[in-house]
């Protein structure tokens, strides 16, 4: 692998990391109501967390 394919590759994990977190940042604000920075979450509220946070 070169230099350059090495940064293009750095590049493209940053972006697809950023949009994970900000997937993960919006589907907290969902169950954070109060805006309080916390969560309570049921089992199921759990397991569909899990699954949409899942990279």
């Amino acid at each position: 692998m070169s230099f350059d394919e090495f940064v293009a590759l750095n590049k493209f994990l940053a972006k697809v990391l950023h949009a994970f977190s900000n997937l993960e940042r919006n589907l907290f604000s969902l169950f954070d109501t109060a805006k309080q920075g916390r969560i309570s979450l049921h089992l199921n509220q759990f397991i569909y967390c899990t699954a949409n946070c899942r990279i």
